[in-house]
Formats: structure tokens, C-alpha cells, sequence
């Protein structure tokens, strides 16, 4: 249950309007259309975990078979094949298609772009040129970098017209107005959304084993050597690419592709540099799709039997263990959720008071124990931020999980339970951070999915 999944709960619970629904993502740093998928998918289905889980599974399937009729249709059935296996063996596409976030949705919409334009070049039909704009207003309303992506893919078909078709330059110029014109009345939200967080954003300052992590995104199967050996073999292919005499115009289509990816991560590293950091490299999700794409296309091409075997043998070893892994990460995830979930459960009374540290200025563990544990008194440690912290979560007037005023006698005669992000046993940051008449017995150090946290309880007669 992740961060994304924690607001999606406050939708639910407290049956919030479209209208007011907009306002309240306006003030968040997301792009809407996940948002109200996921309500209406609620509203028609239900609330289960499951039924959320399946609203970010769905366009996953759907990313799979379409890039999957694709490639068999336009290249051949190895291509296809190959492309299935690399999906399997991506640790980082199966673990985005079960979180209830707005990643899979993102993939799925950029994807469909590359699918939908390669038609609309070969056809001209104007079926293409909808499913081309409808895909584009998709990514651009699901994530901001979904939407940089979008624009990235725009400019590369617009570099491929110039060079192979001289005759489509004016479409897609059209489309690309037509495009920006769909996302004109949430520019202005991005634009503050921007500002908002520039500076001041949650993302560590740029480092070597941060760029390494983007491309650890990519090639991630859940083991480091394996990972090591996905990339190399993908450099492998690249090079059979590169060095081809025989490339076809498709070829280079794709290749587009890989070149989308790089220029995503060069403008996050620049963006990252130049104004503060922005990037993280989940953020490259949205073009996973189109690295494969091209990677099963030039797989298919090569020329020895021998050599597509090995590498069908190699990617089907590599989905296996991508999968081993993905099962022991959910169930061990499951099981210290578990543990967090029965030890504060057991203990918990209705009128009990949470803190949660807000020295680093992060809201995302509040956010989660309050979609897990809903109706309790949320306070951010240091009380004199609660005018400017999180208007969602502490003390709004609709959708704080206590709907009340502040007032400092809310301790009085209460359980406290104070939540400090990470593993540190530093008791001193605890003592600076947390008043004297709160502080309380340790309780352990907990982890609910990735959320890392120590849990002090502190009751109201205690002399501590």
C-alpha cells in the first residue's frame, strides 16, 4: 500500500466531488486522470486493495498484448516473443503494475503513443490520428514526466518526418498543436506545481549511484548480477543494431524509442542540476515500453538460430528469478505489514493521538497510517507547521482524518504514538524532535511495504 494509495483511501472515505477533487490535486504535485480512474473504478467495483490493485494491472495487460499484436504483425512472432519475456523478467514493470499508482498508467498511455503514431504514418486513417491524440492527452494528464516523455516522442516524429515523411510534417505539427492545446488548462497547475517545489522537494541532490539507478530501472530483475547481464545484453543488441547495413525505416522508428528514454533522463539530470532535484528514476517508467520495443524488434532480426535461442533461453532464466523475486519481496512485505499492523491494533484505543516527525518535511508515513488506521488525531510534531504542512492530512477542514481544530490540550488524557521516519536509534534526534511530556516507551522499529519507521507510545498517566 503505497504513498499514491493513501490519498486514494481519503477519496473514498470522505466521497469527495469531482469538482473538489480537482481542487485538492491542483495543490498536489500529480497529474489527475489516475485519480479519477481509480474513483470511478471504486465507485463501480468497490473499495477491496484487490479491485485497486486491479486498475493499475489492467493497462499493464493491455500495454502487453497491444505491443505484443504490434511487433507479431509489423516485425514477426519472435519479436513478440521476446518482448512478452523482457516483460516478465522486468522486475521494475511487474512491481509498477500491482501498486496502486499511476505508473502503469503512464506506461500503458506512452507506449500506445509509439504504437498508435507508427500507424498513423503507414495508414494516414484517421483512427490513428484519434488513438495518437487520445494516448498523448492520457500521458500527459497521468504524470508530469509522462507528459515531458510525450513531448520528447512529438519532436523525435517530428525529426522522423524531416528525414522519411516529408508528407506527414504538417500532420503532425497539427497534432502537436491540437495536443498542447488538450493540456493548456493544466499547464498553468503544472507551472505552480513547479514553483511550488522547487527547492523543496523530497528527492536527494544528484549523485553517480543516482544516475545508476536509472538505468537500474530499466534493467532491473532483483538481483544485481543478473541486472548486469540484462544490460550488457542489451548493449549487445544495440550494437547489432548499430552496426546493420540493412536497417529498414521501422527500425529507426523504433530506435526512436531508446532515444526518447535518453533524452528523459538527460532533461531530468539537467532539470535536476540547474534548478534542484526533480528527477527520480521511477520517473522513467513511462518509457520503459518503448526500450523494449525496439530491443525484441532488433532480437528478432538477428540472422543465427543459435544465437535467438540463447538468448530466448537467457530471458526465460531471467523472467524466472524476476519473478522468484517479486514473490518473496510481496510476501516478506505482507509479512512485517502484518507484524506493524496486530501490534498496534492490539493495542490501539478510539481517542489515541498520532505525531509523526516532520523534520524532513515529508507527509508520505502519515498519509499511510491514516489510509491504514482512519479516524485518529494526526499531529505533526512540530505544531507550529501545522498551518503550512499538508492541508489534506493535519486539520483541514473536509479532509483531515479528525475534522477538529487544534488545540493543545488534545494530549490531555490520551495514548500518544509517535512515528519517526527511518531505522535511526538515535534517541537524540527523538528528544529534539518530540516534547518532553510526550515522549514515551520505544516500542520497536517497524515497517509497513517500504515505509520504515521507529513507534514510541506514550500513556497519559506515564512518568516519563
Amino acid at each position: 500500500m503505497q504513498y499514491g494509495l493513501m490519498k486514494r483511501l481519503h477519496l473514498r472515505k470522505y466521497n469527495i466531488r469531482n469538482g473538489e477533487l480537482t481542487e485538492l490535486l491542483k495543490r498536489d504535485v500529480h497529474a489527475p486522470l489516475y485519480f479519477f480512474i481509480l474513483k470511478a473504478a471504486s465507485l463501480a467495483f468497490g473499495n477491496s486493495i484487490g479491485v485497486m490493485k486491479m486498475v493499475s494491472v489492467f493497462p499493464t495487460i493491455l500495454m502487453a498484448i497491444g505491443g505484443c499484436l504490434f511487433l507479431k504483425k509489423e516485425f514477426s512472432d519472435k519479436a513478440a516473443l521476446i518482448f512478452l519475456l523482457v516483460l516478465i523478467a522486468s522486475e521494475s514493470i511487474t512491481r509498477y503494475a500491482i501498486e496502486i499508482r499511476m505508473y502503469s498508467w503512464a506506461l500503458f498511455f506512452v507506449t500506445m503513443m509509439a504504437v498508435s503514431a507508427f500507424y498513423f504514418f503507414k495508414t494516414s486513417q484517421k483512427r490513428w490520428w484519434m488513438a495518437l491524440l487520445l494516448c498523448t492527452a492520457g500521458a500527459q494528464y497521468t504524470h508530469t514526466y509522462a507528459m515531458v516523455a510525450a513531448a520528447i516522442v512529438y519532436c523525435l516524429l517530428l525529426l522522423y518526418t524531416l528525414i522519411y515523411r516529408k508528407e506527414n510534417r504538417f500532420a503532425i505539427l497539427l497534432l502537436g498543436g491540437v495536443a498542447s492545446i488538450f493540456f493548456l488548462p493544466w499547464l498553468i497547475v503544472v507551472a505552480k506545481q513547479f514553483s511550488h517545489v522547487s527547492g523543496n522537494f523530497w528527492i536527494e541532490p544528484l549523485t553517480l549511484s543516482t544516475i545508476l539507478g536509472y538505468m537500474n530501472i530499466i534493467f532491473s530483475t532483483g538481483y544485481i548480477f543478473v541486472n548486469i547481464v540484462f544490460f550488457f545484453l542489451y548493449c549487445a543488441v544495440l550494437v547489432f543494431f548499430l552496426a546493420r547495413k540493412n536497417k529498414t525505416v521501422d527500425d529507426h522508428f523504433l530506435f526512436g524509442g531508446l532515444c526518447c528514454a535518453v533524452l528523459l533522463v538527460s532533461s531530468g539530470i539537467i532539470l535536476s542540476i540547474v534548478v534542484s532535484p526533480l528527477f527520480y528514476d521511477r520517473y522513467l517508467i513511462p518509457v520503459v515500453g518503448l526500450v523494449w520495443l525496439f530491443f525484441a524488434a532488433q532480437c528478432a532480426a538477428i540472422p543465427s538460430k543459435r544465437i535467438f535461442i540463447s538468448l530466448l533461453v537467457a530471458l526465460s532464466i531471467m523472467g524466472f528469478t524476476s519473478f522468484l523475486y517479486s514473490a518473496q519481496r510481496e510476501a516478506e512485505e505482507h509479512k512485517e505489514s502484518n507484524i506493524f499492523y496486530t501490534h498496534i491494533t492490539q493495542r490501539l484505543q478510539q481517542d489515541d493521538v498520532f505525531v509523526f516527525d516532520v523534520s524532513a518535511s515529508r507527509s508520505h508515513l502519515p498519509f499511510t497510517i491514516n489510509s491504514l488506521l482512519p479516524n485518529k488525531i494526526s499531529i505533526p510534531s512540530d505544531t507550529t507547521k501545522i498551518d503550512t504542512l499538508a492541508p489534506s492530512l493535519f486539520f483541514s477542514k473536509r479532509y483531515s482524518s479528525s475534522r477538529i481544530k487544534w488545540d493543545p490540550g488534545i494530549y490531555n488524557d490520551r495514548t500518544v504514538w509517535t512515528f519517526l521516519d527511518g531505522f535511526d536509534k538515535d534517541d537524540t534526534k527523538y528528544e529534539n524532535i518530540v516534547p518532553s511530556h510526550l515522549r514515551g516507551v520505544f516500542q520497536g522499529e517497524f515497517q509497513y511495504n517500504f515505509y520504515r519507521f521507529r513507534l514510541y507510545r506514550s500513556e497519559p498517566d506515564s512518568e516519563l
